[in-house]
């Protein structure tokens, strides 16, 4: 097989564009998924691009849930200042508004995210916005693993399908997007042991915890970070510099390469 390097899945050949869509989704401890807020790229956006999407997680009647998920669109595809001002104020204002007490609002450290818009909105509102520490979002991040792991695998699943399907296809229509992000979440959503429809609440509950977040428990971060001072590593390090010191200046290595070499020429 020849491919580039880098290439995640060299097994698989498919389509791509250079043509992007941003996701941006938002989770709480309690288990609930918020409806997605998707940023198309392109100058404008059409009436068939925004339907048939999903809703949050669980849903309710309420204005954060009812109209379900929230589209944009930017020359790049990508969250700037404004898109992420206006999922502020259409997707999570209105759910806080509903939480009695104080809210906490965590998110990436990102500069399109402090506007003074945002930041008024939240002291008015009795929020707190956290960012995480720079490079640390694989430590604290509580969606990453518990929600954006299964959720790629299960978009996996949906894109392979959808191409079975439509063969000629060399790209996903944007009108067709909405309808693969609600099978994505509906079937990431099924709990195949138990048959039931709250797999992504679960996920959500765990990830939060297992980060130490709520319940507050600073050691589901800190044993994460890599302990330099174990002897245990060390050992398993001078170990494998022992073996590879062998595997390169071993005889047999040196026979093989001389075997391989006799073929090239």
């Amino acid at each position: 097989m020849i491919f580039r390097r880098g290439v995640k899945y060299p097994e698989k050949v498919i389509n791509h564009t250079k043509s992007a869509i941003s996701l941006m989704m938002c989770g709480s401890a309690s288990g609930v998924l918020l409806p997605p807020y998707v940023i198309y790229s392109s100058e404008g956006i059409m009436d068939p691009w925004r339907q048939n999407g999903p809703k949050g997680f669980p849903c309710c009647t309420n204005p954060c849930c009812s109209r379900g998920t929230r589209y944009n669109r930017t020359s790049h595809g990508w969250i700037d200042v404004a898109t992420f001002s206006e999922w502020f104020r259409s997707t999570f204002l209105p759910h806080a508004y509903r939480l009695p007490g104080k809210k906490l609002l965590i998110g990436d450290n990102l500069s399109s995210h402090f506007t003074p818009d945002v930041l008024k909105s939240c002291e008015e509102n009795d929020i707190a916005f956290v960012c995480f520490p720079p490079n640390s979002t694989h430590l604290c991040q509580p969606l990453d693993v518990c929600f954006f792991r299964p959720f790629k695998k299960s978009w996996r699943n949906v894109i392979y399908n959808y191409k079975m399907t439509n063969k000629n296809a060399k790209t996903i229509p944007k009108c067709d997007f909405p309808t693969l992000l609600k099978e994505c979440l509906n079937n990431m959503n099924v709990d195949k042991k138990t048959n039931t429809y709250e797999q992504i609440k679960n996920n959500l509950v765990s990830g939060f915890k297992a980060r130490g977040i709520v319940l507050f428990n600073p050691d589901g971060v800190l044993r994460r970070l890599p302990d330099y001072n174990d002897d245990h590593a060390n050992e398993v390090n001078n170990n494998l510099i022992e073996f590879l010191k062998e595997q390169r200046f071993s005889p047999s290595t040196q026979i093989k390469i001389n075997v391989y070499a006799l073929h090239l020429e």
